[in-house]
C-alpha cells in the first residue's frame, strides 16, 4: 500500500480534526490511569496512531489486543480459545475425507474446526477456519474463497511458504495476480513482504495460530498498480524479528485454460475399479430385485436377482449411480460412484464410515425435480429403520437453519423449488476467441 493510499483511507475512516483538540488527561482520569508527565505526549501520539490503523489490519476473532499487533506484521492467534466452528463448517472438514482413498484422506478433525480470522478482501469480509488432522497437520478454509490441507507432519516440510491465488482476465487486457493468499510454516516469521516485478514490495500483515495448528495465513487483494506482468507479485518472503529471510515462496504464473468446445462431450462410463469381497459383519437388503451386501469394509455388492421392468426401464439409461450412505448428526452422509447398471456391481466407499444405514441405485430420467419417482431413487435398500424411515420421507424437503435458534422445517417436495448457486460464468467472443470467465459475487 502506497503512503497516499493509506491517508485516503484514513481519511475515509476518520473524520477531519484539523480544528479539535482531545483532552487525553480526561480519558485516563476515567479509566482511573495514572502516567508519569513525561510519557504523556508520546503516550497520546501513540495512542492516535493506533486507534486509526487499527481498522487497516487483519483482525483475528478473538479481539482488539492481537488486531494491535498485527501492526509489527504478525498476529498471534491462540487455537484453544479461539470460537469454535459452526456446523456447516465443521461438515465441510468432515466432508474432505468422502471418496479419499488410504493415503489421500486428510484425516480431519472437524470437532476441533476454529474460526481465528477475519480478512478483509474484495471488499467484503473473509473468515479463516482451520482443523487440526490426525496426521499431525491442518487443514484449512476462508470463506467463499478457497481451502486446502497439510495433512501430515511430512506435508509441513515440503514447503515453508505455501502459496494460493487468483488470476484474473479482463476483456481485451492481459492476465494478471489479483489475490495472493496462503500459510507460512516458519514459526519464527515475524514479517512478510510481498516482492513485485518492478523492485518495490509491500508489508503484509499475518496471523500465527499456535499448536496443534503451528502455522501462519495471510489474504491480500493485489493493489492497481500491481496488477500488471511487468509490475505483479513475484515472490511471499518471511523474515524473522532481525530481519533475516526464514522463509520464501515464489509466484508462478499460471497461464488460463485453453478455450473450451462449443459443445461437452459426456465422458464414456469407466468400468469400475476390483474391490474385494465385503468384509464380516454383513448387511443384507433387496429392494425392486436388487440384493445388497454390505461389510465393514466399506465394499457394497449389487446384485440383481429377479427382473424388474420399472427397474430396467429406469437404469436402462446410460450410467447409474450406485452409493451408500450413513447418519451423523441426523444427516444421511455418503456419495454415489458412476457406473454401467450390471446384472452384479461392486463398490468401495472411503469416508462414509461403517455400518451403512442403507444403499441406493440412482438413475437418469429427467431433469425436473421432484422428478418422476417423486424424489426417490430407482432401488433403495435400508438396512436400519433409519434408513426406512428416510426412504419413506423421500416426498419431503428438510431444511435446516444455521443458527441453533432457527425453526426446522420439513416441507412438501411440490413447494420446493431447487435453485443452484453460481460462482462464475464463461463469456464466448463472437470472434471465436479464449472465453473470458467472469466471477459472481457470492458473498
Amino acid at each position: 500500500m502506497t503512503d497516499q493510499a493509506l491517508f485516503d483511507a484514513l481519511d475515509e475512516l476518520v473524520p477531519g480534526c484539523e480544528r479539535e483538540h482531545g483532552d487525553w488527561e480526561v480519558v485516563l482520569a476515567r479509566a482511573q490511569v495514572r502516567r508519569s508527565p513525561a510519557r504523556r505526549r508520546l503516550v497520546f501520539a501513540a495512542a492516535i496512531v493506533l486507534a486509526l490503523v487499527v481498522t487497516l489490519v487483519a483482525t483475528p476473532a478473538f479481539g482488539l489486543r492481537s488486531a494491535l499487533l498485527g501492526l509489527i506484521g504478525r498476529t498471534d492467534v491462540p487455537f484453544r480459545s479461539a470460537e469454535p466452528a459452526p456446523a456447516v463448517v465443521e461438515r465441510q472438514f468432515e466432508d474432505l475425507s468422502l471418496g479419499a482413498p488410504p493415503g489421500m484422506d486428510p484425516r480431519a478433525i472437524a470437532g476441533q474446526a476454529r474460526e481465528v480470522a477475519t480478512f478483509e478482501s474484495g471488499g467484503k469480509k473473509r473468515v479463516l477456519w482451520v482443523a487440526p488432522t490426525r496426521g499431525g497437520g491442518f487443514c484449512m478454509t476462508i470463506s467463499h474463497l478457497w481451502g486446502g490441507c497439510r495433512a501430515t507432519r511430512a506435508d509441513r516440510a515440503k514447503l515453508p511458504i505455501g502459496l494460493t491465488g487468483e488470476v484474473a482476465t479482463p476483456r481485451g487486457e492481459k492476465p494478471f495476480v489479483s489475490r495472493l493468499g496462503g500459510e507460512i510454516l516458519a514459526a519464527d516469521a515475524a514479517k512478510l513482504e510481498i516482492d513485485f516485478a518492478d523492485g518495490t514490495s509491500a508489508a503484509v500483515p499475518f496471523v500465527y495460530v499456535s499448536k496443534p495448528i503451528d502455522a501462519g495465513f495471510f489474504l491480500y487483494d493485489v493493489p492497481a498498480e500491481h496488477r500488471r506482468p511487468a509490475h505483479g507479485p513475484t515472490a511471499v518472503v518471511a523474515r524473522n524479528s532481525a530481519g533475516d529471510v526464514v522463509a520464501r515462496g515464489s509466484v508462478r504464473f499460471v497461464a488460463p485454460r485453453p478455450p473450451l468446445p462449443g459443445h461437452l462431450v459426456p465422458l464414456p462410463a469407466q468400468p469400475l475399479p476390483r474391490v474385494p469381497a465385503p468384509s464380516a459383519p454383513l448387511e443384507r437388503g433387496e429392494d425392486r430385485g436388487v440384493e445388497v451386501v454390505a461389510g465393514r469394509n466399506g465394499v457394497a455388492v449389487f446384485r440383481t436377482t429377479r427382473p424388474d421392468p420399472v427397474r430396467d426401464e429406469l437404469l436402462s439409461r446410460g450410467r447409474v449411480g450406485l452409493g451408500c450412505f450413513r447418519f451423523r448428526r441426523h444427516e444421511a452422509r455418503g456419495y454415489t460412484i458412476l457406473a454401467e447398471f450390471r446384472n452384479r456391481s461392486a463398490i468401495r466407499l472411503y469416508g462414509v464410515g461403517t455400518p451403512f444405514d442403507g444403499c441406493e441405485i440412482q438413475g437418469g430420467y429427467g431433469h425436473v425435480w421432484p422428478d418422476r419417482l417423486s424424489s426417490h431413487s430407482a432401488v433403495e435398500v435400508a438396512f436400519t429403520p433409519a434408513a426406512r424411515r428416510y426412504f419413506a420421507a423421500g416426498d419431503q424437503v428438510r431444511l435446516e437453519g444455521v443458527g441453533a435458534d432457527t425453526e426446522t422445517l420439513n416441507l412438501p417436495a411440490e413447494s420446493v423449488m431447487v435453485m443452484g448457486v453460481i460462482a462464475a460464468r464463461l463469456r464466448f467472443p463472437p470472434d471465436g476467441g479464449a472465453p473470458v470467465e467472469e466471477p459472481l459475487d457470492s458473498g
